[in-house]
């Protein structure tokens, strides 16, 4: 019995300590807020959300224009994090052009009325070379963004997460030399607590943008990946149906049509596989549309930072962030083998090695891939009307099949891969043809 009251009355002061240390917490904060004023912080991160949800109805509304780049391959978003509407601005800062041969910008500047802001199409730059040649540049340009998910294969017995570490760590150790040539131009942005908080969230949403896509292709066809994972256009379709914007009747044709021709790829892809391999297929491919959920989530996150800083230190920061998050994603899931050497499979530098020809791969993504693929659609901006860049664009999951086929790291589409990736097409174009003609003024 003595035990018995020995024990309870511990329990007792126990309760009464932790009474204690919870009240003193709680004066420790009630102490701050009165000694700090919490209302600048408040109204900040109040104007930064109205920002970002500006910058949303601007997304649905330039869908809606023409104005935007909805239909644009986000190979170059999930690989460097460049916003479509910077592309041009990417290549001004890449070429270090003079400012009397500045590539047009395709954003106008803040308060500049709509009507001074001439088009693209209106801003061409006359052409120097042969059109056969502009073509040829641009066709390379598809088949390098096109090539981005077979190059990823071939790093092969390497976990998605690792695979991302590598490409991610590659990619910015190529852009700083820009990013602080950049820097020394104009300086640190001077972003406030909410700015700071919003390009960590941008950050992240583009981290698990790239992470899902990733993990997506060890489960579907690379074909698969390719056509949900760049199915923002027709994601931003349906979330204007959900907050109630009207729809182009042909949009919604198109975006019925283009699911419908990624549901036949889908069953194709698995034609002739077990009931396991199937349910992980629809697996990727659920993965790869929720990678789109997040591109369209980052890419409205980081509009309302990006333009407080220049391209090139936006996207390197984006790029060297996003890599500290997958290091720590490495480091706590127990499944992940982390090594901090040259190890060719789970090693922090293993994207050095020679012998697995890790490094050359990553070489071809970071340099090929990522400036390759996006100064030929620089180039391609200048010298073609929209939809022939669009069909372009909207070819790449039929091109990754076919390089992957030949590169021996996947199969052909069959007869409804075909078919689908037709109806994916048409769907596609269908829900972007009535903003090309708004755009440009008429359909072309």
């Amino acid at each position: 019995r003595m035990g018995g009251l020995f024990f309870g009355r511990n329990k007792t002061n126990k309760n009464k300590m932790h009474r204690k240390n919870k009240s003193s917490i709680s004066d420790l904060f009630h102490s701050i807020s009165e000694n700090i004023d919490l209302e600048p912080i408040t109204e900040d991160f109040q104007r930064r959300a109205s920002s970002v949800k500006t910058h949303w109805k601007e997304e649905l509304e330039d869908l809606d224009r023409g104005t935007g780049n909805g239909f644009f391959d986000m190979t170059a978003t999930r690989s460097l994090g460049i916003i479509p509407e910077d592309l041009l601005d990417f290549g001004d800062e890449a070429l270090a052009l003079p400012s009397s041969m500045k590539f047009p910008s395709m954003r106008g500047e803040e308060g500049e009325e709509e009507e001074e802001q001439p088009t693209v199409e209106e801003e061409k730059i006359p052409s120097t070379s042969p059109m056969i040649l502009n073509l040829i540049m641009f066709l390379l340009a598809v088949f390098a963004h096109s090539s981005n998910s077979t190059a990823l294969h071939m790093l092969t017995g390497v976990t998605p997460t690792m695979k991302l570490f590598w490409r991610m760590s590659a990619s910015y150790l190529v852009l700083i030399p820009f990013a602080l040539s950049s820097l020394r131009k104009d300086g640190l942005p001077q972003l406030t607590f909410s700015g700071w908080t919003t390009f960590l969230s941008a950050s992240v949403f583009f981290t698990l943008q790239t992470l899902l896509f990733y993990t997506a292709l060890e489960y579907t066809t690379i074909g698969n990946a390719v056509i949900y994972g760049n199915s923002q256009a027709l994601l931003l379709i349906v979330a204007k149906v959900f907050v109630g914007e009207r729809i182009h009747v042909l949009e919604g044709i198109g975006v019925l049509v283009a699911f419908s021709g990624a549901i036949l790829c889908s069953q194709d892809s698995e034609r002739s596989s077990q009931e396991e391999e199937l349910n992980n297929a629809l697996f990727g491919d659920l993965l790869a549309l929720c990678s789109a959920a997040f591109g369209v989530a980052y890419l409205t996150v980081a509009k309302a930072v990006r333009s407080e800083m220049s391209v090139m230190f936006f996207i390197t920061c984006v790029l060297f962030f996003g890599s500290i998050i997958v290091l720590v994603v490495l480091a706590v899931n127990p499944h992940e083998e982390l090594t901090f050497d040259m190890d060719p499979f789970h090693g922090v530098f293993g994207g050095f090695d020679f012998e697995y020809h890790r490094f050359e791969v990553l070489a071809y993504l970071a340099i090929v891939v990522n400036f390759g693929g996006s100064m030929g659609f620089i180039r391609a901006m200048q010298h073609f009307d929209t939809i022939v860049i669009a069909v372009g664009t909207l070819c790449e999951p039929l091109a990754a099949s076919l390089i992957a086929f030949l590169c021996h790291a996947g199969l052909l589409p069959g007869p409804l891969g075909w078919l689908g990736n037709f109806l994916v097409v048409v769907g596609t174009l269908c829900v972007v043809y009535p903003s090309m003609g708004k755009s440009d003024g008429g359909m072309h």
